[in-house]
């Protein structure tokens, strides 16, 4: 009886440590999912405003939002990171405009500690 209890409690914690890191698991895929549709939504209003885009106007690397100034890029950047700050865990993000070729480099980084080894890092590359 004593083997049957031993062998049954083994095998009840592996199954819980199999559960705690399948939710692991699942958080971090949540927040890279997060950090793709956020990073797509920017490119969107930069591809909206392109001339402002190729002008670097969205440029920048950004931990906290700019102050809003009624102008289309800082209130959209403004609108941008408080997103990424209600959404990912202490959020960064960096633009890099190429005005010659209109190439786009977009980069959220997250603290995943929950997850996977921090931090995380999502990069959209692409052209306007």
């Amino acid at each position: 009886m004593l083997v049957t209890v031993l062998v049954l409690s083994i095998g009840l914690i592996g199954l819980a440590s199999l559960q705690g890191n399948s939710l692991k698991a699942n958080h971090s895929a949540y927040m890279r999912a997060q950090a793709t549709i956020l990073a797509h939504e920017m490119f969107d209003v930069m591809r909206i405003d392109r001339e402002n885009a190729r002008a670097q106007e969205y440029d920048g690397d950004y931990s906290a939002p700019p102050a809003a100034t009624g102008q289309l890029p800082q209130d959209e950047l403004n609108r941008w990171i408080t997103n990424l700050q209600n959404t990912l865990p202490a959020p960064e993000a960096e633009i890099q405009t190429t005005p010659a070729t209109g190439v786009v480099r977009i980069s959220v980084t997250w603290d995943d500690t929950r997850g996977q080894e921090p931090p995380q890092v999502f990069t959209l590359r692409t052209r306007l």
